[in-house]
């Protein structure tokens, strides 16, 4: 209650503000591109950089103008790579207070790639077996 519940409504005015600032369009832009890599459209790239943030922004993923675009294995892909790409944001700050700043974003590189070869994996792989 002490240590979630703070930390939560810290990430949420955290991106709340980003949102208003216009900021996370932003990064959506920028990623757009890279959406390509993963076989996935550029509309992906909104659900994934807000389930990075926060994962029931894995929701957005169910919204129905976005199924209507995706096939399911489109779905499954960005659906991994958003649950996998950042580790929950509580859990981090609390390994970086436990262990080290060093230890936890060593932790957060080696989910980020392992995540991002999976996907890879995902969206190319099945796509070859079929």
């Amino acid at each position: 209650m002490f240590n979630a519940i703070p930390i939560f409504l810290v990430i949420t005015v955290i991106a709340s503000v980003l949102n208003w600032l216009g900021a996370i369009a932003a990064l959506a832009n920028i990623i757009n591109p890279l959406m390509g890599w993963f076989n996935l459209p550029p509309e992906a790239a909104l659900p994934i950089i807000l389930a990075s943030i926060r994962k029931d922004g894995l929701l957005l993923f169910a919204e129905p103008e976005t199924l209507a675009m995706l096939t399911p294995l489109q779905v499954l892909t960005g659906v991994y790579l958003a649950g996998v790409l950042l580790p929950c944001l509580v859990a981090l700050l609390t390994i970086t207070r436990e262990q080290s700043l060093r230890f936890a974003l060593l932790l957060l590189s080696r989910q980020a790639i392992a995540g991002i070869f999976f996907s890879l994996l995902l969206a190319w792989g099945v796509l070859l077996i079929s």
